[in-house]
């Protein structure tokens, strides 16, 4: 289990707990009524950790706003380890996969092969599959697998290993030559029906759309979420609750998805007042990683929400991130020096003024 949930005050655990469709159990619940529903109930992971703060801690005392852990968390070795691989066949999944205890080789053999019939490439079932169990050691969570061979384009679907809920899609098509992009809201419509077919959170709603080129549009789906602000309310979206559906604006063939999950701790008080971009601005700009003056820059401010990102190891290059997002100012410098780009992104919790994360561009 990951220490980060452990350290979480029961309060914070409870504020998670709100949300609409909430943490795994929620994509789960999802999951399981767009598929099959298991014999037996998965373990939620909140309310184990719950548990455990509870003993720990104590319900209430000594309840202080999250902040940023004075050591990150990091790993060595490869990002993804790799615990096993096991080679099943398709044809035999239907009928022994409704059978087979939850969150089993065969169990996820079976999901996949649904997951893929809901998108369109159901052509599955002579196809050999293999089925792997890794750890993800950014994001501290155990997947699993299933991998389809189909000729130059293999197609991939990934799961949670402990709730079971998806991840993940990847079902590239490259035998395509040619063609137009069709009209946008066809094209968004068909996006939204992929959204609507798999067994993603319910609740998200499009935000965005980004257009790599001819062959490849991502849509992404993301939580609203209703904040009051100076008295006044505004809906932001999070891009780490987010749903992300590429497909192919020529044919509306699906392409790729993936599901980011993590959730907005806002944990302030009745009389917490959030900064001003002002006192935030002037927290950012303490940052001592600057190659130029502050004046070299063309600065931009947008209120938002935030990863909370640690740091590198520097010696493994490793980051691991915590499982939750935070509202933010977003600090956007931009410069140039010798015609190289010298940009930062500085996020500052709203209620806490921590700097929050810095990503650097050189």
């Amino acid at each position: 289990m990951d220490n980060f949930w452990l350290s979480l005050h029961p309060r914070q655990l409870k504020q998670l707990e709100t949300m609409p469709y909430p943490g795994p159990k929620g994509i789960q619940k999802r999951f399981r009524q767009k598929i099959r529903r298991p014999s037996r109930t998965v373990t939620r992971v909140l309310a184990a950790c719950a548990a455990a703060a509870v003993l720990s801690i104590g319900v209430w005392a000594g309840y202080t706003r999250w902040r940023m852990p004075e050591e990150p968390q990091t790993y060595s070795g490869n990002n993804i380890q790799v615990h096993g691989e096991n080679t099943l066949d398709p044809a035999q999944a239907s009928t022994a996969g409704q059978e087979a205890s939850p969150l089993t080789d065969q169990w996820f053999l079976t999901q996949a092969i649904t997951v893929m019939e809901q998108i369109g490439k159901g052509n599955l079932s002579q196809t050999p599959a293999t089925v792997t169990r890794q750890t993800n050691q950014s994001w501290s969570r155990e997947e699993v697998v299933v991998s389809f061979s189909a000729g130059e384009t293999p197609h991939d679907v990934t799961f949670d290993g402990e709730t079971g809920h998806l991840i993940g899609v990847t079902a590239f098509d490259t035998f395509r030559d040619g063609g137009a992009p069709m009209d946008e809201a066809d094209a968004l419509a068909i996006a939204q029906g992929y959204y609507d077919a798999l067994p993603y959170a319910e609740g998200y709603v499009f935000h965005r759309v980004e257009k790599f080129d001819g062959e490849s549009w991502m849509y992404c789906f993301d939580r609203p979420i209703d904040v009051t602000l100076w008295g006044q309310k505004q809906t932001l979206y999070s891009a780490y609750e987010e749903v992300r559906i590429i497909i192919d604006p020529c044919t509306g063939a699906f392409q790729d998805s993936h599901c980011f999950y993590v959730p907005l701790l806002d944990d302030h008080q009745p009389g917490d007042e959030p900064l001003t971009e002002d006192q935030a601005r002037e927290i950012a700009g303490n940052y001592t990683g600057f190659r130029q003056p502050l004046d070299s820059y063309q600065v931009t401010a947008e209120l938002t929400i935030c990863l909370p990102r640690p740091g590198w190891d520097r010696e493994t290059g490793a980051e691991k991130y915590y499982g939750i997002t935070r509202l933010a100012w977003v600090f956007t410098y931009t410069g140039e020096i010798d015609g190289f780009a010298d940009a930062y992104r500085i996020g500052v919790d709203l209620y806490t003024g921590e700097i929050l994360s810095v990503d650097v561009a050189k």
